[in-house]
């Protein structure tokens, strides 16, 4: 399996004459063993957090909100659109924060908007996005046992990472989302689309 990958056989992984980006399953890169895969590998670990939409203490990050809503326009522009004529204001918003930062997220939410439309319904209105961010959010609650939410909302209040054995699957199905501050300091926060309290 992956122990077997990445450390037994991380010498002729290193031993490629080229340069090379790994991707580390979250099980091995947040396990006792990622210490050995790090000096096996002989490389650093680079996590790729989630656009912090909203901030550790749960209000709105204007910065990360604005950056999510750059990479839409961007695709909408890619597209021969403007923003506008997609999105009502309302909607975007609740796009950009309902997708909790993670870029598949919104591009799912962004997908399931235009395969529940007729190009007539443009611009997307703030209803429409409300009935997409439920009928996911509930597609995500189905994921989740009754300890694992029990967990979510823990991390929902503190933030922090626990030691219960759920958190890795959590991590790996983005029901539970990692971000970084200004300082690299990590906090999580379930996905808001289970629209749980914090």
């Amino acid at each position: 399996g992956l122990h077997k990958l990445f450390i037994d056989g991380a010498e002729p992984l290193r031993g490629l004459a080229c340069h090379c980006l790994y991707t580390l399953p979250i099980e091995l890169a947040y396990s006792l063993s990622a210490g050995m895969v790090r000096d096996r590998m002989g490389g650093e670990f680079v996590a790729i957090p989630n656009v912090p939409v909203i901030a550790s203490d749960g209000s709105a990050d204007v910065k990360g909100m604005n950056a999510a809503r750059s990479i839409v326009e961007a695709r909408v522009r890619a597209a021969g659109a403007g923003i506008d004529d997609v999105f009502e204001s309302d909607a975007l918003d609740q796009v950009l924060s309902g997708s909790g930062g993670h870029l598949r997220s919104l591009f799912r939410l962004v997908r399931g908007l235009c395969d529940d439309s007729e190009p007539e319904d443009l611009p997307f209105a703030g209803q429409a996005a409300t009935r997409q961010r439920r009928r996911q959010g509930n597609d995500l609650r189905r994921l989740v046992t009754p300890d694992q939410l029990r967990l979510l909302e823990e991390v929902a209040t503190s933030g922090e990472r626990t030691a219960d054995e759920d958190w890795y699957e959590l991590l790996y199905h983005q029901v539970l989302l990692n971000y970084r501050d200004e300082l690299d300091e990590e906090w999580y926060r379930p996905h808001p689309l289970l629209s749980l309290p914090t």
